[in-house]
């Protein structure tokens, strides 16, 4: 009898253990989200305060690689975050569209000067060029840092970037 009681205490702990693994990435997807919406909401923040309402803004997303599916979906919220505050948006396809036949053209990266003459090209008056940063601070493990720029393509003046605070976290 107590040889049942005693395995059947290890397989309570087993499943509690194993619970709590189960419990734990459940608690960091929750975290991750949590800042996914924070960098979001400032991101959103940050361009409300920075250009008038009448502005017709192109919000770009220069991330490559794995992260860019990720960068991705960070582009879709913040749209539609700016949409929901009737900011005027200019269409992300068609300008994708351009700024990658400029890279081609190009063979190389894109310098903001070209985003620039994209944006005129494309009615744009503002620009707000994202990317995910990722790191491995003294290997605590991967971090994400949404970056962002706003440019005003009119004057090609720098309003905002991003600084590594922890406002901008993914």
């Amino acid at each position: 009898m107590k040889k049942i009681g005693f395995v059947f205490a290890i397989a309570c702990a087993a499943l509690l253990l194993s619970g709590c693994g189960g419990m734990s990435r459940a608690i960091q997807r929750n975290q991750a989200r949590s800042a996914h919406r924070r960098a979001v909401s400032h991101a959103h923040g940050e361009l409300l305060r920075l250009v008038p309402h009448d502005a017709r803004i192109w919000v770009h997303n220069r991330t490559v690689g794995m992260e860019a599916a990720y960068a991705s979906g960070v582009a879709d919220d913040l749209v539609s975050a700016l949409m929901q505050s009737e900011m005027t948006l200019v269409d992300r396809e068609s300008a994708e569209l351009i700024a990658r036949e400029l890279d081609i053209q190009l063979s190389g990266d894109v310098r903001d000067s070209d985003i620039v003459m994209i944006g005129h090209q494309i009615g744009a008056t503002h620009l707000a060029t994202i990317n995910i940063v990722t790191t491995n601070p003294r290997g605590t493990g991967i971090q994400r840092r949404l970056q962002m720029r706003v440019l005003n393509i009119e004057t090609g003046a720098l309003l905002l970037q991003s600084d590594t605070g922890s406002v901008w976290r993914l």
